[in-house]
């Protein structure tokens, strides 16, 4: 089960589940850095066209980037944060 904060926005070094809306459908996890991009160890740039789509978004959001000539879309399915409050 995918661990949602629903009223989360992602932000640089949360991690994010997403849903490709192309084919092949799959589903990925990646950790949001300021590192260059690296899928096979799950890490994908603020400043890549896929990362910068999803800062600032929310569990559920659809959106769009496109990578030359294709436009590709993904859905948001969790978000972890790199923190929480215990509180």
């Amino acid at each position: 089960m995918h661990e949602n904060f629903r009223d989360s926005i992602l932000e640089p070094g949360d991690s994010v589940v997403i849903r490709t809306l192309y084919r092949p459908v799959r589903e990925l996890e990646f950790l949001i850095t300021a590192a260059d991009d690296d899928p096979e160890r799950g890490l994908i740039s603020w400043l890549s066209p896929l990362g910068n789509a999803v800062l600032g978004k929310k569990v559920g959001d659809k959106v769009e980037y496109t990578i030359g000539p294709r436009t590709l879309k993904v859905e948001i399915l969790a978000i972890r944060k790199k923190y929480h409050d215990q509180g």
